[in-house]
């Protein structure tokens, strides 16, 4: 278990890693409503508020409360986090789509567009005429 919190970077300057829990409040009054919850891992608890902090606008009044904190350690001996052992994946690539694929399936597109949303029957042969201009094949 100690070799595993090392990986884990559960320590460092002396002070243990920590989830704190932070309700955040609008305005400087102790106001119940509106109300954020946050949770944050940090090594200290001015450290979680400066986390907590960052995550509204600079300049906007806000009050931070400290709630609970936890030992991440705990959680972990709890939890029973096993390390992850690496496994291959091997990814499918998809063949690169013809250039003469690209321009038939735009033509057809243009032509299903023709038939069912151009209403009138001169405007729907005046565009069947042009998209049946567009070179198929080699440009």
């Amino acid at each position: 278990m100690i070799e595993q919190a090392q990986k884990m970077n559960i320590e460092k300057d002396n002070n243990e890693l920590k989830l704190y829990l932070f309700t955040v409040q609008n305005g400087p009054l102790f106001v119940e409503f509106p109300e954020d919850v946050k949770t944050v891992m940090a090594y200290t608890a001015q450290e979680a508020t400066n986390i907590v902090r960052n995550n509204y606008p600079f300049g906007k009044v806000i009050r931070i409360n400290k709630r609970a904190s936890v030992v991440v350690r705990k959680i972990i001996d709890v939890v029973d986090v096993q390390p992850l052992v690496p496994q291959e994946v091997k990814m499918l690539v998809e063949p690169p789509q013809s250039k003469e694929k690209s321009v038939q399936d735009f033509v057809y597109g243009m032509l299903l567009i023709a038939d069912q949303f151009v209403t009138d029957e001169r405007d729907r042969a005046v565009l069947k005429q042009i998209v049946g201009k567009i070179k198929r094949g080699k440009s």
